[in-house]
């Protein structure tokens, strides 16, 4: 084996390793990868055919014409003729995606405090080595505590307020243009936070926005945590 690695398997891992990354992100928003990642696209360059957002995404056209069909279903997406070639559709997002992808793009900020980083210490004195030192000294390695936990969407849960839309509803049918949609996100506030910090963020984010913003049913903030010591 050569003494350094192939500079092509580097950055094929690399391409590996940022698709999981992807994927767990999305997954923490209630969508797939693609759903994700067309938003993104149709965000950053509006107006892209099926056939050019089939080669960014590198699968055939036919599965993103398979996601268009469901996100405009869901009044998120829309085809539009080519004012130039007849035989193409260009896809925009439709108003109704933006607040949605305002909220997801200002996730809470991690703090390393509370009852995840509480256990992180209690435990951290078994574990012996840089986790016991990183743990002692979070005045200097909070940052990378944070960053390392932040990996895994469990633990990463354990560090700030989450936010996953996990239902959307747009057109009763398929060949209805929605004349609204809704959207359903769901948090899970980390302690020391409460509804009404979520409502605030959540405003703050779509401002400027067509969009109402409303509790479903009674908010709860989380209860009182007890001392890790007592």
């Amino acid at each position: 084996m050569p003494d350094k690695p192939d500079l092509l398997f580097l950055l094929h891992d690399v391409a590996r390793h940022l698709r999981l990354d992807a994927d767990r992100r999305a997954r923490a928003h209630g969508m797939t990868r693609a759903q994700w990642v067309i938003l993104m696209w149709l965000q950053r360059q509006p107006g892209l055919s099926q056939k050019e957002l089939a080669e960014l995404l590198e699968v055939e056209p036919i599965s993103v014409a398979r996601l268009i069909d469901r996100l405009e279903q869901h009044g998120m997406v829309e085809r539009r003729d080519d004012p130039h070639d007849r035989r193409i559709w260009r896809l925009h997002l439709r108003d109704k995606a933006l607040p949605v992808l305002a909220i997801t793009s200002h996730p809470f900020p991690m703090k390393f405090s509370g009852p995840g980083a509480d256990m992180i210490k209690a435990i951290a004195p078994y574990a012996g080595g840089l986790v016991k030192m990183a743990a002692a000294n979070t005045w200097l390695f909070g940052p990378l505590l944070i960053s390392t936990l932040s990996k895994s969407p469990a633990s990463a849960a354990t560090l700030h307020t989450t936010i996953a839309p996990t239902m959307l509803k747009g057109s009763p049918k398929e060949n209805v243009l929605p004349q609204d949609a809704t959207a359903w996100i769901n948090y899970r506030i980390a302690p020391g936070q409460t509804a009404q910090d979520v409502m605030d963020r959540a405003t703050s984010a779509t401002r400027g926005l067509d969009v109402q913003l409303s509790w479903e049913g009674k908010t709860h903030d989380p209860s009182p945590v007890s001392s890790a010591s007592s």
